[in-house]
């Protein structure tokens, strides 16, 4: 094996990504593992010498990037959408992780509020107009107009190019791009009355 330089940044240490980028993480990985330190700055203490109590670390709020910002982040319950809720609500912003599966938006959602931060769970299918309303009706209820979209929902198959179908494709089609049209049409009114 390969041992590690001494300039890895502590969020990267351990973090492997075999293949396209070798033995260094991929741009993915990355934002993930950084995430990943930012909700644990203060309890590992690696972020300060003599190691920082959870208060230590806790910024305040002027100097959170999206502090004051209501976000919707589809695909929430996933690797990468709960990477990003994590982070968006790290730098202060009350999050409204939506995902198809609920059980994973609430599993983000809690993780989220047991780092404390601010974090509501909902089910939606980004194909649906009405869910979508009901996503950012419920959004607004938790914490006011909306002002950040992150159309992070997405669909895959993993098949080869021969095997996959019409419906796959209509499906990989309506996730990304009409799921990402409803989503944008849905918050738009909502990010008026928050003055965007």
């Amino acid at each position: 094996g390969r041992s590690e330089p001494l300039s890895v940044a502590p969020h990267l240490r351990g973090v492997r990504a075999p293949g396209r980028y070798g033995a260094w993480p991929s741009p993915v990985e990355h934002d993930i593992a950084r995430s990943r330190m930012l909700t644990t700055v203060g309890r590992s203490g690696y972020d300060s010498p003599g190691g920082a109590s959870p208060a230590a670390a806790i910024r305040k709020e002027d100097e959170m990037k999206l502090a004051g910002k209501v976000a919707i982040i589809t695909g929430g319950g996933g690797a990468m959408g709960g990477a990003q809720a994590r982070l968006f609500a790290q730098e202060g912003a009350a999050v409204c992780v939506a995902d198809l599966f609920l059980d994973k938006a609430q599993a983000v959602a809690s993780a989220i509020k047991a780092d404390g931060g601010r974090a509501h769970a909902v089910k939606l299918d980004v194909q649906s107009s009405a869910e979508w309303t009901e996503a950012v009706a419920a959004a607004e209820r938790a914490f006011g107009p909306v002002t950040v979209l992150c159309n992070n929902a997405g669909s895959n198959f993993r098949v080869g190019f021969d095997e996959q179908t019409e419906e796959m494709w209509s499906n990989i089609l309506g996730t990304i791009l009409t799921g990402s049209f409803l989503g944008i049409k849905a918050v738009v009114p909502s990010m008026r009355l928050a003055g965007g």
